[in-house]
C-alpha cells in the first residue's frame, strides 16, 4: 500500500487542499496526518479479521413489545454482560440478560425524575449505573443497576452523543458550533475557534473543552458540514470521524489532536451551502430554505466509529451515495401556541423504509498509527456502530429498527 506520513508543522502549504476553508484548518506539530492512498489496505485480499452474524435483535412484526424498537439508537454492554438497547422512539431503556433474556424496561415518556424525551445516547460507570443523555429534557438522567433514577445533570444546551471517561467524567459531542443558528446572512464565519467536546462533572458547565469545528465561511455549510460522531477508548482517547468531511481525528486525554486520518473515497466530499429567503405569512416573518442552484445534497462520507480492544479503529463509511429509493429520514413536526412558542412536536418516518438490505455500507479497519488495514462490506443499512469485547453491534434505527451482533473472529 502506497502510504504518506507526514508530521506536520503549522505551515499552511502543508495541509491538504481538502481541508482548506476560510479558516485555515492547521494541525500542531506534535500530530501526524495520514493519507491513506489506496483502498485495498495493508491486508489487501487476505483479511486478518471477520464478521460472523450470531443474531439479530429486534423485529417490527414481532409479537414480543419489547422486541418491537422504535428509532433505536444506541446499545451498551455492562460488566456482566447484560444488555441496554436505547430504544429512543418508545422512550424507554430495555435491559437484557448476557443470553438475551428480557429483565425489565426502564424509563418512560416525560419530564420527571427517570422520564425520557429525545434521548441520544447511553453508557455504563464502573458500578454498573447507566446513563443516558436526553436533550430533550437537556440532561444527564442516571439510573441505577435496578433501574431506578438515581439523579439528573442539568445541561444548558446539548445535542449529539455523550461518553463516559474513566475520571468519572462525562463527554458531549455531535451538535452544532456555538452561535450557529437561522439568519439571513449566509456568509457568516464561525465567532473564533468552536469547540466539538465538552466535558462535564456534575454540573451544568463544562470543565474543559476540546477539538476544533471547521469553519467553512457560511452559516448553512458550518451547519450542513459539522455532524460527527466519536468513541472513547479505555484509555479516554477519543476518535472522531466526521459525516461529510474526510477527516477522521484521535485526541489523547488532555484533548489534544495527535493523529488526522484521510482516506481514497469513491466519490469526492461535497458540501453544499443553500440560500436562505425570507417570506412573510399570515402577518408573520419566516425564514424559508431552498437549495443552493445545483441542487446538488451533501455527500455523506460516515456514520460512526468505534475501537476494539487492539486499538483497531472501525469506521462505519458509505462506498457510494444513496439513490432516491433508498432514502429515509426523520422528519419533525411543531405546533405553535398563540404567543409563537413551540407547544408539541412529533417525529414520523419520511422515505422509504421498507429496504432492508443494501450494498452501500462498509467498515472500514485503520490501525492505532492510522493506516488503513482493510475493508468489510455490509448487507444492510447501519446508522451506528458499537463495540464490547469481541462483539460489534450495528444499528438500523430508521428501517428494520434492528440491532445486529456480529463476533469479531482473528483469522
Amino acid at each position: 500500500m502506497s502510504k504518506v506520513v507526514i508530521c506536520l508543522l503549522l505551515i499552511s502549504i502543508l495541509i491538504p487542499t481538502s481541508f482548506l476553508s476560510a479558516q485555515e484548518f492547521h494541525i500542531p506539530e506534535n500530530a501526524e496526518l495520514v493519507q491513506n492512498t489506496s483502498r485495498s489496505g495493508i491486508w489487501g485480499n487476505k483479511p486478518k479479521v471477520s464478521l460472523e452474524l450470531t443474531r439479530v435483535i429486534g423485529d417490527l412484526e414481532s409479537s414480543d413489545e419489547n422486541l418491537m424498537f422504535y428509532l433505536p439508537q444506541d446499545i451498551a454492554v455492562d460488566s456482566d454482560n447484560n444488555r441496554y438497547i436505547l430504544d429512543a422512539g418508545n422512550y424507554r431503556i430495555l435491559k437484557f440478560d448476557k443470553d438475551w433474556n428480557f429483565l425489565r424496561i426502564l424509563g418512560q415518556e416525560g419530564q420527571g425524575p427517570g422520564e425520557l424525551l429525545k434521548p441520544r445516547s447511553i453508557d455504563i460507570d464502573g458500578n454498573g449505573n447507566i446513563y443516558v443523555f436526553d436533550p430533550g429534557n437537556l440532561r444527564m438522567q442516571i439510573y441505577s443497576p435496578e433501574g431506578r433514577s438515581i439523579n439528573t445533570i442539568s445541561i444548558k444546551t446539548g445535542s449529539g452523543r455523550s461518553r463516559l471517561l474513566t475520571t468519572g467524567e462525562f463527554i458531549l459531542g455531535g451538535g452544532l458550533p456555538k452561535g450557529v443558528a437561522i439568519a439571513l446572512k449566509t456568509d457568516k464565519p464561525l465567532e473564533g475557534d468552536q469547540s466539538i467536546f465538552e466535558v462535564y462533572t456534575d454540573r451544568s458547565e463544562p470543565v474543559r473543552e476540546y477539538g476544533i469545528f471547521r469553519d467553512f465561511g457560511n452559516l448553512m455549510k458550518n451547519i450542513n458540514g459539522s455532524g460527527f460522531y466519536y468513541s472513547i477508548d479505555n484509555n479516554d482517547n477519543t476518535f472522531v470521524t466526521f459525516e461529510c468531511q474526510n477527516r477522521i481525528e484521535k485526541y489523547d486525554q488532555n484533548g489534544e489532536l495527535k493523529l488526522r486520518i484521510e482516506r481514497k473515497l469513491n466519490y469526492e466530499e461535497f458540501i453544499p451551502a443553500p440560500e436562505m429567503k425570507k417570506i412573510n405569512s399570515g402577518g408573520r416573518s419566516a425564514a424559508f430554505l431552498y437549495s443552493s442552484s445545483d441542487k446538488k445534497e451533501k455527500n455523506l462520507i460516515s456514520t460512526g466509529i468505534d475501537v476494539d480492544s487492539e486499538g483497531r479503529l472501525w469506521v462505519l463509511t458509505l462506498k457510494r451515495q444513496f439513490i432516491e429509493d433508498e432514502k429515509a429520514f426523520v422528519g419533525s413536526t411543531m405546533s405553535m401556541d398563540s404567543k409563537g412558542g413551540a407547544k408539541t412536536t412529533s417525529e414520523s418516518l419520511i422515505g422509504n423504509t421498507e429496504l432492508r438490505e443494501t450494498d452501500i455500507f462498509e467498515l472500514e479497519i485503520f490501525n492505532k498509527d492510522g493506516n488503513l488495514l482493510g475493508r468489510i462490506p455490509l448487507k444492510q443499512f447501519a446508522d451506528h456502530i458499537r463495540i464490547f469485547g469481541s462483539k460489534l453491534y450495528l444499528i438500523d434505527k430508521l428501517r428494520g429498527m434492528q440491532i445486529y451482533e456480529y463476533t469479531i473472529t482473528e483469522n
